[in-house]
């Protein structure tokens, strides 16, 4: 075998072998996300979700002024949506994860409670 072919070969085998190192870092960084993914979700699967609601003259009715939060987790940044019945966002807060954790909603202004369709927690760390 030439030198030329022996050269060809061993660049062939090193860019092989630098593809094969780039798969496995991309594999080990793919389970750390998937290994933070799956806690993440876990946390916001178990949050309950208790409404504050208030009596409001603007709207003539009640209205939610925002939610307590009761999850295990701690520490973990999520976003809390609440929904009118068609799925359209009515506020958006963000808020970490913790027992006993709230949400005001007194920016968005008065959320009229009989619009509320259900409350999303979503998990963002």
């Amino acid at each position: 075998m030439s030198q030329a072919r022996r050269f060809r070969w061993a660049a062939t085998l090193a860019v092989l072998a630098g593809a094969g190192a780039m798969a496995s870092a991309q594999a080990a960084d793919h389970d750390r996300a998937m290994a933070s993914l799956t806690e993440s979700l876990a946390c916001t699967q178990g949050v309950g979700v208790e409404y504050d609601m208030v009596y409001d003259q603007q709207i003539g009715g009640f209205a939610v002024a925002g939610v307590a939060l009761d999850s295990e987790c701690s520490g973990v940044d999520a976003v809390v949506t609440v929904l009118d019945t068609s799925g359209e966002a009515l506020a958006v807060q963000a808020v970490e994860l913790a027992r006993g954790a709230s949400v005001s909603f007194a920016d968005s202004g008065p959320l009229d409670a009989r619009l509320v369709g259900q409350v999303t927690v979503v998990a963002v760390s």
